[in-house]
């Protein structure tokens, strides 16, 4: 799992309170995270910490906590969700929890926030091309359920207000589509940024 989000702070990475603080040769971790995918099974765990609480972005760090070898790690609750049910999304304490040293990501403390940023555009693109299969499998589905239910004597596609719904439908999808193929193009150029915009 990672572990960015936290209440009141969401994905704003910048302001996250879980520090990881060195004492001699381990961190000492503190804080909770919530809204974290796999959560309630990972026992490894990537947590964004503040390894300089006063740096902003450039004090943020990225701790592996394993979690079976560790004292004072808490999971919370399962927390309800729409769809991917099968997929987690829980709530976790950290209560001085002390790994070593050489469990921080990368060679030197506050590489975090960069760490993170660097992969973003791929992760959300990878969101936005799920998405779009679960988009246009929808539209067929409608589309044949429409061909086949009968109201009236004939099958309803061939009312004109279910055309056009379904046409604006078809018109949404094709654009996200379009879209969506185009970051494809701008990641594989590596053109697409950190808060996911395609450059024109």
């Amino acid at each position: 799992a990672i572990a960015m989000s936290e209440p009141g702070t969401g994905s704003d990475l910048q302001a996250v309170r879980t520090t990881a603080i060195k004492e001699g040769n381990q961190y000492v971790v503190n804080g909770q995270k919530t809204f974290i995918t796999n959560g309630q099974t990972a026992n490894i765990i990537i947590v964004v910490c503040k390894t300089d609480p006063g740096e902003g972005a450039k004090g943020v760090s990225l701790m592996v906590v394993e979690t079976d070898e560790v004292d004072g790690f808490e999971r919370g609750r399962n927390l309800k969700k729409l769809g991917n049910k099968a997929q987690d999304t829980s709530e976790l304490f950290f209560t001085d929890v002390k790994i070593p040293t050489e469990n921080l990501l990368g060679t030197e403390e506050g590489q975090g926030f960069f760490q993170l940023m660097e992969q973003l555009p791929q992760e959300r693109h990878q969101i936005a091309v799920q998405a779009m299969a679960v988009i246009e499998r929808a539209l067929e589905l409608t589309i044949e359920y429409t061909k086949d239910r009968q109201a009236f004597g004939r099958p309803i596609i061939k009312f004109q207000n279910t055309q056009f719904k379904l046409a604006h439908c078809k018109a949404k999808a094709t654009m996200a589509r379009v879209f969506v193929d185009y970051c494809t193009v701008q990641l594989i150029d590596g053109k697409l940024d950190e808060i996911g915009r395609a450059h024109v």
